[in-house]
């Protein structure tokens, strides 16, 4: 529920994202909705999956396995606690557990690395006019900031030409057409950009 996690931890400071590029720049493709929140449907396309409570604990089972995860969150940020609760809170509602784990950045980085993790959250800082190979390029999986091990030979080929072409115009265009790829395949779920 981003519009909680705003009004919540950020006092309404802030925009929701369905990208990682900069909302007001002019890569960012608007045109993409971010994803609803909605609890019901989820529930639904859990169902239609086979997800349900079979043994009536609470939590959402398929196969006798429980719906369960851990998530890394940095140690020593409150704002990581408190989205990790929200997290949390809104999982529980459709019967999934999700615990917490956080840890200092170096540890959290070599787990990252190792990607020896179920789930995390991240913030990036980054350029207004960016380059996102070092993230999403298939070859930055295991020598880069790629943690997610996220591969698509569309978006790679994407990254590569969009690095060589000067004409910007056509450069954004590109990266348009690679944030729809990630959004359609939602690796990452954006939550927002604060003011900063």
């Amino acid at each position: 529920n981003r519009t909680q996690i705003l009004e919540k931890i950020l006092l309404g400071q802030g925009e929701i994202v369905a990208s990682g590029f900069y909302k007001f720049g002019p890569q960012y493709d608007p045109s993409i909705e971010p994803l609803p929140y909605d609890p019901a449907a989820a529930r639904r396309l859990l169902a239609e999956a086979g997800w349900a409570d079979h043994d009536g604990d609470g939590i959402i089972d398929k196969d006798g396995l429980p719906f369960r995860f851990t998530l890394l969150a940095a140690a020593g940020s409150s704002f990581a606690r408190s989205l990790a609760l929200i997290l949390r809170e809104d999982l529980a509602r459709v019967g999934i557990d999700m615990s917490i784990r956080q840890l200092e950045w170096a540890t959290m980085l070599k787990l990252l690395t190792e990607r020896s993790f179920e789930a995390t959250q991240l913030a990036w800082s980054l350029p207004i006019t960016q380059d996102p190979y070092q993230l999403w390029h298939s070859s930055q999986r295991d020598r880069g900031s790629n943690f997610i091990g996220f591969s698509d030979p569309r978006v790679d080929e994407i990254v590569e030409r969009a690095r060589r072409e000067f004409d910007e115009a056509k450069r954004d265009a590109m990266y348009r057409e690679f944030q729809r790829i990630v959004h359609e395949e939602q690796p990452y779920t954006f939550l927002f950009i604060n003011p900063s």
